[in-house]
């Protein structure tokens, strides 16, 4: 059964006729084709004595529209003046246009939120472009920082809300696992493992990546076999094709002798 739509809340209700209102106006006055209307704004005004909501329409479409934007507000203004939502429209310095609702638009907003509980502001999926969500994202060649946390909270949020206004959301934890930084992890990871085994491998050159320390560094994980085997884990399909059924072993090798 497909998602059953809100109705629009208050802001986005006056944007949709502030938007109508001008496409009538750009039919009328002729103005140019493929004008974007997404540059107008309907908020809430600098100063609450000026009204409930505060639109720009006239300041952003009054190049397009040929006119001054006092004009243009003026002309907007008088056919707002005519909605059955709004009590009073006034048009402000260069050409701002601030409006006062009705008592009842409150009233109804007020209802439909109550009957709509959780679900009050919610929209069904349309067919606009998937989004794919892309966060946190680990590199195993650095460590994890507080960063990763503040970004696992946000992107998780941000792709909740974008799913909540009906958007086909994909999420995405990304592992680097390629490119040169990861080509010499593996490499490092190898000679520990091989080390790892009782074979000598001499001095690791400097530069050889961060198991040349002993440890990837990530926060908990100093000790030298556990983080290496953390890195073999992760590069057990990495550029080196007879390495990955043995960097299983040697995962297991490092954490048993970890204990």
């Amino acid at each position: 059964m497909a998602a059953k739509s809100s109705p629009l809340h208050l802001f986005a209700d006056v944007l949709a006729r502030v938007h109508a209102i001008c496409a009538s106006l750009a039919t009328e006055g002729r103005w140019p084709d493929g004008i974007d209307f997404s540059r107008i704004v309907v908020e809430p005004p600098r100063d609450a004595s000026h009204g409930d909501m505060a639109t720009n329409a006239a300041m952003v479409l009054a190049k397009e529209a040929k006119s001054k934007p006092r004009d243009l507000a003026e002309a907007i203004a008088a056919r707002l003046r005519a909605d059955e939502l709004i009590a009073k429209v006034d048009v402000a310095g260069p050409g701002f246009i601030n409006l006062t609702l009705k008592p009842k638009a409150w009233a109804e907003a007020l209802l439909t939120v109550l009957l709509e509980g959780d679900a009050y502001g919610r929209i069904a999926p349309d067919a606009s472009p998937r989004v794919n969500v892309e966060y946190v994202s680990a590199n195993p060649t650095g460590p994890m920082h507080v960063g990763h946390c503040r970004g696992a909270v946000f992107g998780d949020a941000l792709a909740s809300l974008l799913q909540f206004a009906g958007r086909d959301v994909t999420r995405e934890y990304y592992i680097n696992d390629a490119g040169a930084q990861v080509d010499v992890l593996a490499r490092s990871a190898y000679l520990r493992y091989r080390e790892a085994l009782g074979e000598g491998i001499g001095a690791i050159p400097e530069g050889s990546g961060p198991l040349a320390s002993g440890h990837i560094g990530f926060p908990g994980t100093s000790h030298p076999t556990f983080s290496a085997s953390f890195a073999v884990s992760c590069l057990a399909h990495s550029t080196f094709p007879d390495f990955a059924s043995s960097a299983r072993i040697a995962s297991l090798v490092f954490v048993a002798g970890s204990e």
